[in-house]
């Protein structure tokens, strides 16, 4: 009998298994939800769980250890900046899997294993996800304003694009005034 014998080997060597769980803990954070066999997605459960709790700490030494494990920048910023705090005022529990049904090959057991949306949800609404991107578009936009009243160049830019659109219209009139002298020259001869 395996007593206190934690974890499935899963028919795979410890250094493999290990590779397989950081991929897919990688995959589900990215995504929010990823398709897998029933007994990979039970693994993975306590992987992620033990991964979010992490994030909520939010410091250096534990997105260091968060990257430690994924080896995913991508992966180690959205879940300290959308994931762990979406689940903020919740102790424990992140995930819930869903049974699929057998897979069509080989018969295996299949799960869907995905964050609770509700929590991520909520956190949106509430404000609490940072949204980076967001942020830095908004400061880049303000900041070039904020240069161009202070310079006076916006009036100037504005008058420019306006003076190049007159002088567009002019050379395709020109151009077209060209061409009709031609076809008629042409037609004539």
């Amino acid at each position: 009998m395996r007593h206190q014998v934690a974890g499935r080997k899963l028919g795979r060597t410890t250094a493999h298994r290990l590779a397989m769980f950081r991929n897919m803990l990688a995959s589900l954070i990215q995504h929010g939800r990823i398709k897998t066999t029933l007994p990979r997605a039970k693994e993975l459960r306590s992987l992620a769980d033990k991964i979010v709790t992490l994030g909520k700490e939010n410091t250096l030494h534990a997105r260091r250890r968060a990257f430690d494990f994924l080896r995913d920048r991508k992966a180690v910023v959205r879940l300290f900046n959308d994931i762990a705090p979406a689940f903020s005022g919740r102790m424990g529990g992140y995930t819930r899997i869903y049974q699929l049904g057998s897979r069509v090959g080989d018969a295996a057991k299949m799960a869907m294993i995905e964050f609770l949306q509700e929590d991520l949800l909520a956190a949106k609404v509430a404000g609490n996800i940072v949204d980076n991107k967001a942020k830095k578009k908004a400061g880049k936009k303000a900041a070039t304003q904020k240069e161009d009243v202070a310079t006076g160049t916006v009036k100037e830019a504005g008058e420019a694009k306006e003076k190049t659109k007159v002088v567009k219209t002019k050379k395709t009139a020109e151009k077209k005034e060209n061409k009709t002298k031609k076809s008629s020259t042409k037609t004539k001869e």
